[in-house]
């Protein structure tokens, strides 16, 4: 999952950029989404002006960005969280 911090910061566009010629040999081994802040609709524009393979997510700002931001404190920071599925948990 790449948090990426939405159309306000256009040097975070590198995320989704950057990994998109990558998307379907990551995708051959493991799941991948881009969230944001952004509401859906956005993030879709966005990403189709860009050519963006990936699906996207929007957070919306809620619980799950705060309580499982990347830096500690900080909420809509840039960077990876990996979940690992082991059996029937994750």
């Amino acid at each position: 999952m790449i948090h990426n911090m939405g159309q306000a910061f256009r040097y975070y566009t590198l995320w989704g950029g950057g990994i998109n010629g990558l998307v379907s040999h990551i995708e051959s081994v493991c799941s991948l989404v881009l969230v944001s802040k952004d509401d859906p609709e956005i993030q879709r524009h966005f990403a189709n002006e860009r050519g963006w393979r990936l699906n996207i997510l929007s957070h919306g700002g809620g619980d799950y960005i705060k309580e499982l931001s990347v830096v500690a404190g900080e909420v809509n920071m840039s960077g990876i969280i990996c979940y690992q599925k082991v059996g029937t948990k994750i």
